[in-house]
């Protein structure tokens, strides 16, 4: 019964099957207790649009809340409370026992979606339909992809990283070496360096419609990583401008200048120009075809014999097996 419930309020279906024995006409009454009691009290908080009440009551009964079901409709009452985060951590702790739950898969796609995390979602919905997922969400999983492809407007992310490391510059511990039988004593700077290292990470972009299927995007990136010793220090950053177009099979083709800088040990280390292509689409709702080339033109400031030009050409094809496994071949030239 408490599977039959979760599945009513996943679909947004009023669970009248389960009221359905409780008759106001009856010539006698029914006293429900335990489970039973408890269940029929989720469910009328659950048809008067409680949500944060229905919460509330499936938490104090551990014993229920922990099941899988009761996992999934906690996703569910928070995505519907605007805490996909929260949501999030609960599909985690389910998936990470039963990762071939696509309903949960499914779940975790639609909390990506709130945030806005593209990604992120359309690999949890290619996931999803590639599992058991009924055709009720089949369908709405596949609206989704379509409308992650016609995404609009700002998208960001930061990301932090605070790691220690007994060698961040990956040199000796020794004091002196020896070269051709003579000792050498090493500089500090040249021995092995420890400390705890710090990264920050940062993304920020916008796509905006012109004509028809065609944008206009742009994309701001960097990031800076600091270390005990200055001298290791390194930041980065790059901005994409370029065409864009998106097609109704969730294709995507992309044409982008790009210009770029890096520092190291506080110094600017290169600059870099150059163009990149991108194209994505879809083969069905469980293959993706993802095709990028770029050329640049690279000036090493620190040591101008080391500036030059590189290419790289990048194919990949992903076939999303079942709700937990994938499958991607890739190539790079």
């Amino acid at each position: 019964r408490f599977g039959a419930l979760v599945a009513s309020v996943w679909l947004s279906i009023a669970p009248h099957c389960l009221l359905a024995q409780i008759n106001p006409t009856a010539q006698s009454l029914q006293i429900l207790q335990g489970d039973e009691a408890f269940l029929v009290g989720l469910e009328v908080m659950l048809l008067a649009g409680d949500q944060k009440g229905a919460l509330a009551l499936l938490r104090s009964n551990p014993a229920l809340a922990a099941k899988p079901d009761g996992l999934k409709l906690q996703a569910q009452l928070l995505l519907a409370l605007n805490e996909p985060d929260q949501a999030l951590g609960v599909l985690e702790s389910l998936l990470s026992e039963t990762p071939s739950d696509a309903l949960a898969r499914f779940q975790v796609g639609e909390a990506h979606f709130m945030r806005k995390r593209d990604r992120a979602a359309e690999t949890a919905y290619r996931l999803a339909l590639a599992g058991d997922l009924d055709a009720a969400r089949a369908g709405l999983a596949r609206q989704r992809l379509i409308a992650l492809t016609q995404n609009a407007g700002w998208q960001g992310s930061v990301s932090a990283l605070i790691a220690p490391d007994s060698n961040l510059n990956s040199a000796t511990q020794d004091r002196s070496i020896e070269i051709f039988g003579l000792p050498f004593e090493l500089d500090e700077n040249a021995r092995a360096t420890s400390g705890l290292s710090a990264s920050l990470h940062a993304q920020i972009g916008r796509s905006l419609p012109l004509i028809g299927q065609t944008r206009i995007a742009g994309t701001i990136a960097g990031s800076f990583t600091d270390t005990p010793n200055r001298n290791f220090d390194e930041a980065w950053i790059q901005a994409r401008l370029g065409p864009e177009w998106r097609f109704s099979n969730q294709g995507r083709l992309s044409l982008q200048w790009v210009e770029a800088s890096r520092w190291f040990g506080g110094a600017l280390f290169e600059t870099t120009s150059g163009v990149r292509g991108e194209a994505s689409f879809a083969q069905g709702p469980v293959t993706r075809w993802d095709v990028s080339a770029r050329l640049d033109h690279a000036i090493n400031r620190q040591n101008v014999s080391r500036s030059g030009q590189s290419y790289i050409m990048d194919l990949g094809r992903i076939r999303f097996l079942n709700a937990s496994n994938l499958w991607r071949f890739g190539a790079t030239y």
